[in-house]
């Protein structure tokens, strides 16, 4: 959250979805690390940063995928956003690639 930073992302919106809703974490984690080793692979992109809802990242961080595939000695690193999103990314993730 920078001194410009109004709007709040860290709480988030409330929004409606139908019916019931769950984020699995663990499939989330290995979806990145699929993504980070094919970027890899190529050697001419990288996994640059995720934009993810703070609170999410938190919980990314927290599951046991997320610690078995980006651990220490796992080979792999991904950055998070730092500061303030002009989006709230609650419901959606981006990720930013470089050469």
């Amino acid at each position: 959250r920078g001194p410009r930073c109004r709007h709040r992302p860290w709480r988030g919106l409330y929004l409606p979805f139908p019916g019931e809703v769950e984020v699995d974490f663990d499939e989330l984690a290995r979806l990145l690390a699929a993504v980070h080793d094919a970027a890899k692979v190529t050697k001419t992109i990288r996994l640059k940063r995720v934009i993810l809802w703070p609170p999410f990242q938190r919980l990314l961080k927290q599951s046991e995928a997320y610690k078995v595939l980006f651990g220490r000695g796992s080979g792999r690193r991904i950055s998070f956003q730092r500061g303030c999103e002009w989006v709230i990314h609650d419901e959606h993730i981006h990720l930013h690639f470089s050469p």
